[in-house]
């Protein structure tokens, strides 16, 4: 596949990427340009299973750095924006998990 072709197939995510949530993000840029998840962790650097739960929110701490860069630069994304929405979603699973939680007496 060429850059133009990667290019063109990213497009329209890239058109509603502010309303995503991160792990949107990830999978819908990853289908779009139609790869699998293991040929995505490879070429970002992490194991199959982090993509795996960076795809589908199953995740509390903040990616890693070189993680975010890995991600921009396969998907041609700001690290920043990236950052950004990885940040907002583990503050709302840090939410959740303690509205979950059950007062203890």
């Amino acid at each position: 596949m060429t850059l133009l072709v990667l290019e063109e197939a990213l497009e329209d995510v890239k058109e509603i990427v502010e309303e995503l949530g991160f792990s949107q993000i990830l999978r819908e840029c990853r289908e779009a340009i139609g790869i699998k998840q293991y040929k995505a962790a490879e070429f970002i650097g992490v194991p199959g299973t982090r993509m795996k739960n960076l795809e589908t929110g199953y995740f509390r701490h903040m990616p890693m750095l070189g993680e975010i860069q890995g991600i921009a630069r396969l998907y041609d994304l700001n690290p920043n924006m990236l950052e950004k929405k990885a940040e907002e979603h583990v503050c709302e699973r840090r939410l959740r998990t303690r509205v979950r939680t059950p007062e203890r007496e």
